[in-house]
């Protein structure tokens, strides 16, 4: 069984979409969410894997957990992303999103998270060719 993939904001459940607009800016649109989990070790005395989502919107990556006695919404801007890795291993598949001050690994199912990792490099890509463009037109020179 794999893990759903949203390709937009309108594909989620209702309390998730309602949290989400509250969080994302006028501009922000969803591009793609994938279902993963952020614990990787079994232990005994944990009873289940809260059920987690990436976002991507054309800003960041947003880390969504919506439990229930609390929800947490981190944001990691894709300023400060690297190229994202995923791994197919024996013991599961895992999504690593690595930059700056950041390393998170999520474990992932099926194909959700090459998906997931192709769709942040576009972004990450069209990002600096918009960067190089601005300082190769609007300021004269090359940035490298």
């Amino acid at each position: 069984m794999t893990e759903p993939v949203y390709s937009s904001g309108d594909e989620f459940d209702e309390t998730t979409r309602s949290l989400l607009e509250d969080h994302l800016s006028e501009d922000e649109t969803v591009l793609l969410g994938i279902g993963c989990t952020r614990r990787q070790w079994w232990t005994p005395w944990y009873w289940g894997v809260p059920p987690r989502k990436l976002i991507l919107t054309n800003h960041r990556i947003i880390d969504f957990k919506n439990g229930k006695f609390s929800t947490q919404f981190m944001a990691f801007s894709l300023e400060e992303m690297k190229n994202p890795v995923c791994e197919f291993l024996l013991r599961g598949n895992y999504l690593t999103l690595q930059g700056r001050d950041i390393e998170r690994r999520y474990r992932v199912k099926g194909d959700a998270g090459r998906e997931f990792a192709f769709a942040v490099r576009d972004q990450l890509k069209q990002r600096r060719q918009t960067s190089e463009f601005f300082w190769r037109d609007t300021l004269g020179f090359d940035r490298g």
